[in-house]
């Protein structure tokens, strides 16, 4: 059986001190640790990208049902969005009262704002709600 030091190519006095290592390696080490970091970087930018995107899918489907809902109480579009999330509604011989939104969304200076942090597009005349963050405009 072949002595160990053959198979790993180690001189049998050399000391294996990492303090003595040569440059490149130092720098193969670097250069694989800053591309290590860097792909952790984009997959987690990927993840909140995606995460983001399906908070906007369901915020809009939220307000889009609200707003139905609205119209089939009062018989009328709200006039913003900001008051699917304060006005009230009672069905029938309901004696609670509930909110069109429940839990409220995000809100900033009276406006309903998506997962991008700009507000929504809405037209009163029509009910049609819409993101203006770009790319998701069309959703």
């Amino acid at each position: 059986m072949p002595h160990l030091s053959a198979v790993f190519f180690i001189n049998e006095g050399e000391d294996m001190d990492v303090h003595k290592r040569a440059g490149w390696e130092w720098l193969v080490v670097f250069i694989l640790f800053i591309f290590s970091a860097s792909l952790l970087g984009m997959g987690f930018k990927q993840y909140n990208r995606l995460d983001r995107e399906k908070t906007l899918y369901y915020q809009l489907e939220l307000l889009r049902t609200a707003t139905l809902l609205y119209k089939a109480v009062n018989k009328e579009n709200p006039k913003n969005l900001a008051q699917l999330c304060t006005d009230t509604f009672r069905l029938g011989a309901d004696e609670v009262s509930r909110y069109y939104i429940d839990p409220p969304l995000p809100m900033k200076e009276g406006k309903v704002l998506d997962p991008f942090d700009l507000a929504f597009a809405y037209d009163p005349a029509t009910g049609y709600i819409k993101s203006v963050s770009p790319g998701y405009s069309l959703w």
